[in-house]
């Protein structure tokens, strides 16, 4: 419901066409359309995904690009929501930070003009919601989630560094969970550390291709 909601909000005040003359989004739709190099960092996963909306049929490129952003920001709001719901226990608690995020001035302008800013929210959201536990503090299946979050956050590596930012708190959370899981045993031994120190890095930097 929460993403049905913001995504109609979105597409209502979405910029029909060429938002701005001289800003990154008229790059950005450029870039997609032409299946260019933007300025650096280069963005490849988002590039791809621009340059695939191209082939929406509805509007001209311009607005086809900007349709990512709507339903980027929706599905952010909708997984924030979930989040929220889950740490608290309580869905309405999730339904309003799902809809304080949809409204918000700044959150709201970038849903509706070609930014990296509402996609880079969605990848954020997806990796809180598969790196934090539950409200009930449960870690159960906390081993194979571990995979996915390397996976994803080498994902988000290739669309904006400002996930960085949230790499610490991540790495603290993952940590706690994992010593939780094992009962606050003592550590595995070395070769089973290697062997999945080598997988998760191995899905960390599978998506670093990208850049090539």
């Amino acid at each position: 419901m929460t993403f049905c909601g913001a995504l109609a909000l979105y597409l209502r005040t979405l910029a029909p066409t060429v938002a701005e003359l001289f800003d990154d989004s008229l790059e950005f739709q450029l870039v997609g359309y032409k299946l260019a190099i933007a300025h650096p960092t280069g963005y490849p996963l988002y590039t791809l995904l621009l340059k695939a909306a191209t082939f929406l049929p509805v509007g001209d490129a311009a607005y086809r690009a900007n349709l990512l952003s709507a339903v980027s920001a929706a599905l952010a709001v909708a997984l924030i929501g979930a989040l929220s719901a889950r740490l608290s226990g309580s869905r309405p608690a999730g339904f309003v930070s799902a809809a304080a995020l949809a409204v918000s001035p700044v959150f709201w302008s970038q849903a509706v003009i070609t930014e990296v800013y509402a996609f880079n929210a969605l990848l954020f959201a997806l990796i809180l919601l598969v790196a934090l536990p539950a409200a009930d503090g449960s870690h159960a299946g906390f081993g194979a989630r571990l995979g996915p979050l390397a996976f994803l956050f080498g994902l988000a590596l290739t669309h904006h560094r400002m996930i960085v930012l949230l790499g610490f708190g991540v790495a603290v959370a993952t940590l706690w969970q994992w010593l939780a899981a094992r009962g606050w045993r003592s550590l595995p031994p070395a070769p089973q550390m290697a062997r999945h120190g080598a997988r998760l890095a191995a899905l960390f930097g599978a998506p670093l291709f990208l850049y090539l």
